[in-house]
């Protein structure tokens, strides 16, 4: 369901964040962009654009990890 979507890039997006507080960038990259993929789905599939916030939080935690590499 699209509930469970959710909550699971929302999971990787606090994973993400978790392996970057503990300077696994690789790791922390990996989940950022599962939960990016999962956003950019959701939103092309339903063809809505109601989750485009969620997309771009998503993209802002990918590219503070890049400012901490």
């Amino acid at each position: 369901s699209l509930d469970n979507i959710l909550d699971l890039a929302k999971t990787y997006n606090n994973i993400g964040a978790l392996y970057e507080s503990m300077k696994k960038y690789k790791e922390s990259e990996s989940y950022h962009k599962k939960a990016v993929a999962l956003y950019e789905e959701i939103i092309e599939n339903r063809n809505s654009s109601d989750y485009i916030s969620d997309l771009a939080r998503s993209y802002g935690n990918l590219g503070a990890l890049y400012n901490s590499m």
